[in-house]
């Protein structure tokens, strides 16, 4: 975590073994752990390896996900 209201999320590359071909990007979801709607849905390039989730709410707990492609 960064601050109160950020959060940083940085991620390894897909091993060989997992990758069904090249990986042509990640797409990164912010959702509330209360199963609130998405607050993020974010896609990057395949050689980014962070992201700051900016804006968010002070002691609410989220939950991410980051999907390669």
């Amino acid at each position: 975590m960064t601050n109160e209201s950020a959060l940083n999320a940085n991620w390894h590359d897909v091993p060989l073994i997992h990758r069904n071909g090249v990986i042509l990007g990640y797409r990164l979801l912010l959702q509330r752990e209360d199963g609130g709607p998405v607050v993020w849905n974010v896609t990057v390039g395949p050689d980014v390896r962070w992201y700051m989730f900016t804006n968010l709410n002070s002691f609410q707990i989220y939950s991410t996900q980051i999907l390669a492609f």
